[in-house]
């Protein structure tokens, strides 16, 4: 009877051990998508424009419209290798490791990207441009 409440209680103790080691493991294992930005062009609608970049950091209405300030990642594919490996020292140190794992995880997440969609008032676009640095004032100015 002992022995088998102190299997149970390994296997407890791994189950919730797995599902705390979530962090540096997810983001390893998913990556981010990557961005099709030949379908952000002028003309496009805006609910199309959202679905590829997501929804804007920042907008900024105008006299002929809105402008939206979006952003993306490039450089970060799924790396299943790496969530192993974060996985594997998780369990090992009983989760210290992430400590170490997610901050490295998260400086190896690819580049951020900003982009400014700029929309009619019939919700089309109609100027795209890239902002380079955001400096300490918004990208919408």
């Amino acid at each position: 009877m002992f022995r088998l409440l102190r299997f149970a209680m390994i296997v407890a103790s791994l189950v919730v051990l797995i599902q705390l080691s979530g962090c540096s493991v997810y983001f390893a294992a998913t990556g981010s998508k990557d961005v099709d930005l030949s379908k952000v062009n002028r003309g496009v609608e805006r609910y199309l424009v959202e679905g590829e970049l997501g929804t804007p950091l920042e907008t900024k209405p105008g006299s002929h419209g809105e402008a939206a300030l979006y952003t993306y990642k490039i450089g970060d594919p799924p790396a299943p290798g790496r969530a192993l490996l974060y996985l594997l020292g998780d369990i090992v140190t009983f989760c210290l490791a992430e400590y170490v794992f997610f901050p490295l995880e998260i400086s190896n997440s690819g580049d951020a990207q900003y982009l400014r969609v700029d929309y009619d008032k019939s919700e089309k676009v109609t100027q795209v441009s890239r902002v380079k640095d955001l400096g300490t004032a918004s990208g919408l100015q």
